[in-house]
């Protein structure tokens, strides 16, 4: 009989797990076996390690593939070889690389048996967390997320009710007597096996102080998604962001009951959290797909990034953010050397960006206080996709104290890496030459509009004024930054440029000459009704937009200054982002499906 029962156990299992896998695109559907599956494979990115709390001795088999992120086990079902015990597991993400305080942020799910549309969009927010997208780069600098990937195994195995059949024999039931793992989180220390190995892992891995919690779960009923947060937090900075984004989800009010994961984190008997909430899927959505599940975790994180780059200063952005920015979209599939780029040009050869480096700036010999600075540049562009492609330049940084055209900058060029369709069919039919920061020094003395290079070598425009965007036309006069960027670009673009984009402050506008301002880009930004207009000037004959039209310059079909004013990052970076888009409607791109989801391991 034992050997009997051995048998169907194995077989059930078997079977279980074969349904898992060919039902991986059924919403209704995510087994232990699947959240499994998907811990190994982002178990193989470099960004995710174990937390603190797991042990490979805690694990059912200590040699298991899976075994050193392990932190405890459930309990299955002893007189039922049909519930089996089951790994309870947990990793961190973060960008191991990058130091410094970083914001805290928990997320889990699975703490319902049939809430699989709560998985789907964890694993949508998990997946976005770990993908080369700019965005994502920047949270992994910046935030430790601590992954706790299925909290109530046994219960999800069964596939029905809200608890599992431990609860049920140690009579560890909700206030109201209901059979609810999500009741329970505060009666850690009375048996139940899930409970007290992660809220002891939880405390453990987190100090018991969390930013922000997320446990992802659905309701059947629901015909869209939201999140439920206490009344305190609908007006947080996070609700805000995600009612910001326009994607259905928004923010409800709910006290909640104390033994709720959410309720309980926010406890000093919890976890301290400073924020939580519950996303609700929407199973009964008219359009569901396990797509639509995980676009909406993937919305979490992109308004998580809003959430925490918005408390950055919108009026600083120092050759330090450069840098760091250039080190998350190198990391990109798309991203690649421009032809002009060599290590050898870099202060340190051996440095992590030295294959982006173009040559270097003056810095300032008589005062240390100025440093040389690299001169970055790196092209994106879908290597996988051969044939003509528009050539189109974007740089940023010519005056001292213009951060919130970088910060533009900076939208346009995370778009153009992000995983939307109209930012993918950009990619396959354009070629992006970047130049991030065109005056370092000047931005690194926060003052003016030049560099004291060009002040000791008296190269100044005929208003005898420190200008770097006046001086683009007198490159081979000893101007470090002009005479290094000007080769670059015309090596790298040679000198056939369709579009070129020079980000400043300030205004809600960008330039163009009179010629232009009827030509189809003109035409398609304002079409697209986000309030920025096309203004005509003829400029001067060093500015970068002027000297970019001429044959000693860069030969550019069309070239604009991007000017705006700005009191928020968000605001900045949606205004980079709307370029990127008119320029997509401009080359009269066709709707395409979405893409696939971004592979984890990058």
């Amino acid at each position: 009989m034992v050997k009997r029962l051995s048998i169907l156990t194995l077989l059930v299992m078997f079977l279980g797990l074969s349904a898992g896998l060919s039902s991986a695109q059924d919403p209704f559907v995510y087994t232990p076996a699947m959240t499994e599956a998907h811990t190994k494979l982002v178990s193989r990115s470099p960004y995710v390690t174990p937390t603190p709390s797991c042990k490979a001795s805690l694990a059912i088999d200590p040699k298991g593939p899976l075994a050193k992120f392990v932190v405890g086990t459930s309990a299955g079902h002893a007189s039922d070889p049909f519930i089996p015990r089951h790994n309870l597991y947990a990793y961190k993400i973060t960008d191991p690389s990058a130091r410094g305080p970083k914001k805290t942020v928990l997320i889990q799910t699975g703490n319902h048996n049939i809430e699989a549309t709560g998985s789907w969009s964890f694993q949508g927010m998990v997946d976005f967390l770990l993908s080369p997208d700019p965005r994502a780069g920047w949270l992994r600098r910046h935030g430790e997320f601590y992954v706790y990937p299925l909290v109530n195994p046994d219960g999800r195995f069964i596939a029905k009710g809200r608890g599992n059949l431990e609860m049920l024999e140690k009579g560890i039931l909700s206030g109201s007597g209901k059979l609810d793992h999500n009741r329970v989180w505060n009666r850690q220390g009375q048996g139940l096996s899930t409970i007290d190995a992660l809220a002891a892992a939880m405390r453990k891995d987190t100090g018991r102080k969390v930013d922000y919690y997320f446990d992802f779960h659905d309701g059947k009923e629901f015909k869209v998604p939201f999140f439920y947060t206490v009344p305190d937090l609908m007006d947080s900075s996070f609700s805000q962001a995600m009612i910001a984004l326009d994607v259905e989800i928004a923010p409800k009010a709910s006290d909640g009951d104390p033994g709720m994961g959410r309720i309980w984190s926010m406890t000093k008997e919890g976890l301290n959290s400073k924020f939580a909430c519950t996303p609700e899927g929407a199973p009964s959505h008219p359009g569901l797909n396990v797509d639509m599940c995980i676009s909406w975790g993937r919305y979490y994180g992109v308004a998580l990034y809003n959430t925490l780059i918005n408390e950055l200063d919108a009026f600083v952005y120092s050759p330090a953010i450069t840098e760091e920015h250039t080190q998350i979209v190198a990391r990109s599939p798309y991203v690649t050397p421009t032809p002009s780029c060599k290590a050898a040009l870099a202060l340190d050869p051996k440095g992590p960006l030295a294959k982006f480096v173009v040559g270097i700036s003056a810095g300032h010999a008589s005062d240390p206080f100025i440093p040389r600075h690299n001169l970055y540049a790196y092209k994106i562009t879908d290597p996988s996709v051969r044939g003509a492609k528009k050539t189109v330049l974007i740089q940023t940084g010519n005056h001292n104290d213009e951060p919130t055209g970088s910060w533009a900058f900076q939208g346009m060029v995370d778009f153009l890496l992000s995983s939307d369709p109209k930012a993918a069919w950009l990619r396959r039919h354009g070629e992006f030459y970047v130049y991030p920061l065109v005056n370092p020094d000047g931005r690194f003395t926060a003052k003016g509009r030049g560099n004291p290079e060009m002040i000791d070598e008296g190269i100044l425009p005929e208003s005898g004024k420190c200008d770097h965007n006046r001086v683009w036309d007198r490159q081979g006069e000893g101007l470090s930054t002009i005479d290094a960027l000007v080769i670059a670009m015309q090596q790298d673009t040679g000198k056939k440029v369709d579009y070129y984009f020079d980000y400043h402050c300030c205004g809600g506008h960008f330039f163009t000459v009179p010629e232009l301002i009827d030509c189809p880009y003109c035409r398609a930004m304002i079409e697209l009704d986000v309030g920025i207009p096309p203004k005509a000037s003829d400029g001067h004959h060093g500015m970068g937009r002027i000297w970019s039209m001429t044959e000693d310059g860069l030969n550019a079909k069309y070239a604009f200054t991007p000017e705006l004013n700005g009191d928020t990052v968000i605001h900045c970076l949606n205004v980079g982002r709307n370029y990127a888009i008119s320029l997509h409607n401009t080359l009269n791109a066709p709707v395409v499906e979405k893409e696939p989801a971004l592979i984890t391991t990058h």
